[in-house]
């Protein structure tokens, strides 16, 4: 009995801190387990960042080209305004020609 008594001090000590170290296993698996998650999350993110700047950089490359067709179309509004002008001097002159 008295050798049982020497060794239970001891056997609760060795129990301790193998408990110990399965808790800090346990602990550094879940924190890998996180971090191997967060990466998969944070790298979902960045493929869906890519694709809305890719979206956005069409969506700009087709307002360029919007742009420049409604200028072709001011300046041939501008063009025909114009010679709408023009059209409507002439017809002036005309009809005072006849009006004499």
């Amino acid at each position: 009995m008295d050798r049982i008594v020497e060794i239970l001090p001891l056997l609760m000590f060795f129990i301790a801190i193998g408990s110990l170290i399965v808790a800090i296993i346990v602990a550094a698996k879940g924190s890998s387990k996180e971090t191997h998650s967060d990466g998969e999350r944070d790298g979902m993110i960045l493929t869906e960042i890519g694709y809305v700047k890719s979206g956005i950089d069409d969506i700009k490359k087709h307002q360029v080209l919007q742009d420049e067709r409604h200028m072709e179309m001011v300046e041939r509004v501008t063009a025909v305004e114009q010679s709408a002008k023009q059209a409507h001097k002439r017809i002036d002159n005309i009809e005072r020609r006849d009006d004499l």
